[in-house]
């Protein structure tokens, strides 16, 4: 059976409409119905560490001018090749793609990314930071 995505009815991330079905009839406290089950099932015991604290990452500690500035410039020049290769009718589309494909990889291999604890977390960030210095210059 397909697994519903998003969310239910009852706050989880993924639901199948059968899952109470599949414990009809269950002793919570029945060795036979526990060992089917599986030890875990339920008490969150038997996940990681990391698993469990996932949500409660933050970049608070991310400061935006830790970004060395030509990282800024590459992720800007990025999004300024994106919105241009994205225009209706746009010229010479071949070397827009290469052009987006080279920055592309200096922004992946970028040193900075050595650096820091969190490089999702950091490539977000200034994804972001470009977006806003982008609109604050069209402004």
């Amino acid at each position: 059976m397909p697994l519903q995505t998003g969310p239910d009815r009852r706050g989880g991330a993924d639901h199948r409409p059968d899952h109470e079905a599949d414990h009809a009839g269950c002793d919570p406290d029945h060795e036979a119905d526990r060992a089917r089950r599986g030890p875990d099932h339920g008490t969150g015991q038997g996940v990681s560490e990391v698993t469990r604290n996932s949500n409660k990452r933050s970049n608070a500690a991310m400061d935006v001018t830790d970004f060395p500035d030509d990282l800024v410039q590459t992720q800007a020049a990025w999004n300024a090749t994106y919105q241009a290769l994205a225009a209706p009718r746009p010229r010479d589309t071949t070397a827009l793609r290469r052009r987006l494909l080279l920055l592309s990889v200096r922004l992946w291999w970028h040193p900075y990314w050595e650096t820091v604890p969190s490089v999702p977390a950091a490539r977000s960030e200034l994804r972001h930071l470009a977006r806003a210095h982008g609109a604050i210059r069209a402004a």
